[in-house]
């Protein structure tokens, strides 16, 4: 029976070991999955973060873009009103002009007309009255009526050369006003045109700041949020894994006590049934002290073989431990490295693209309309276009992806760069 025991303890140490082995195992490779699962799905969650504030951050630009597309074409627009209404007010003032030279001349004749019609009334009532008075003057009459007629033709001829003279006069006089007044409505619309233009590129540059300041916050908050998910779920996953142990250790021992008991109960039932029988207990005395001698070395090795068990145990599962300690430290010194390199590329970008901007700027502050290309007879869709990325594909998704799709203003764009609309400059 005592042998019986030891096997049967033997066995139950064995399942033991093998329980706890299995358990283990199990338990590594459900850790080794729900770490995998987890990984990919803070992944793909990152991922797609990403993917988003690309996407909102390509709408953002491609409405500014649009917005100062349509601003700069309804400013053409305005220009070429501008520029009508004031040919339309240049040709009103020569018509008003002309008309009033005419009605000048008009005048002019008539007062002549009437003054030489006077005169000569006054020359025929003289010319009448010396006829009748003085008869016997009339060669000297006759003669002097040649001359005043002579003298009347050289004044109407001085006269109409003094009024042709005046109507030279006048109509370059008003030709040099409104040339003046062009002039003056030209540098008028290109000081506007070119003030606009910086404003326009002021705007934009602090558009774009804001975006890049936005987006630098998202990523850096997208950061801080993973950070704490995973510290939250390496923290619940090593929660999970202690609580794990302790009821494995809490069974262990209830299994040890339940095994004590057991061999309690067996060795007072020996005990007993020995007092019973007083005569084969004589007879058989030697047996009952040898197993009674065996039976306390029995449970001594069997105590120093699950002691020894649990030793193992506990420095398996320490070493463990530090392992995977070791393994979070080094990717979380990869992924602060990877962080840190992220930020420093685009510092870096920021400032080119601040530089950029910077000389942009002062290219259009100094040049006007000269830096945009319109003084050299550049086409200026060319430089709207020059703004936007035309090498984007076309979205092809779900119906709120095809509702927010910029496609069609880009193919507009691109369109008016290669056949631009006729433009009017003064």
């Amino acid at each position: 029976k005592t042998a019986e025991e030891e096997r049967l303890a033997k066995e139950a140490a064995e399942a033991a070991e093998a329980a706890g082995k299995a358990a283990e195992e199990r338990l590594a490779l459900e850790a080794v999955e729900a770490a995998k699962k987890a990984e990919e799905e803070r992944v793909a969650k990152e991922a797609d973060e990403a993917a988003e504030a690309a996407r909102k951050a390509e709408e953002e630009r491609l409405a500014l873009e649009a917005f100062e597309a349509a601003k700069k074409a309804d400013e053409d627009s305005l220009a070429k009103e501008a520029a009508e209404a004031a040919e339309a007010a240049r040709k009103a003032e020569d018509e008003r002009l002309a008309l009033e030279t005419g009605e000048a001349a008009k005048k002019a004749e008539e007062e002549r007309l009437s003054q030489e019609a006077a005169h000569a009334a006054e020359a025929a009532r003289k010319s009448e009255e010396e006829r009748l008075a003085l008869e016997a003057a009339e060669a000297a009459k006759k003669a002097e009526e040649e001359r005043s007629a002579k003298e009347a033709v050289d004044a109407a001829e001085a006269a109409e050369s003094a009024r042709t003279a005046l109507q030279a006069r006048l109509a370059l006089e008003a030709a040099e006003a409104a040339k003046q007044a062009e002039e003056a409505a030209c540098r008028a619309d290109e000081e506007r045109l070119a003030r606009e233009a910086a404003e326009g590129a002021e705007l934009a540059r602090q558009a774009e700041e804001q975006r890049l300041a936005k987006e630098t916050a998202e990523v850096a908050e997208a950061a801080r949020r993973a950070e704490e998910e995973w510290v939250a779920r390496e923290a619940a996953e090593g929660a999970r894994r202690a609580e794990e142990e302790r009821l494995a250790r809490e069974a262990e021992e209830r299994a040890r006590a339940a095994e004590a008991a057991r061999r309690l109960e067996e060795e007072q039932w020996q005990a007993g049934e020995a007092g019973a029988a007083v005569a084969p207990a004589v007879a058989q005395s030697a047996q009952p002290a040898e197993a009674a001698a065996r039976g306390p070395e029995m449970d001594v090795a069997g105590g120093n073989m699950l002691r020894q068990w649990e030793q193992q145990h506990d420095q398996a599962l320490h070493a463990k431990e530090s392992a995977e300690i070791s393994d979070k430290n080094a990717l979380r010194s990869k992924a602060a490295q990877a962080l840190q390199e992220f930020y420093e590329e685009r510092k870096l970008n920021l400032a080119k693209q601040r530089q950029a901007k910077r000389a942009q700027e002062s290219a259009l502050a100094s040049g006007g309309a000269a830096a945009t290309g319109l003084g050299e007879g550049k086409n200026t869709w060319e430089s709207v276009v020059d703004l936007i990325d035309t090498s984007a594909k076309a979205s092809a998704g779900s119906t709120s992806d095809t509702l927010r799709s910029t496609d069609r203003m880009r193919s507009l764009l691109i369109q008016l760069k290669s056949n631009p609309p006729p433009l009017v400059f003064c």
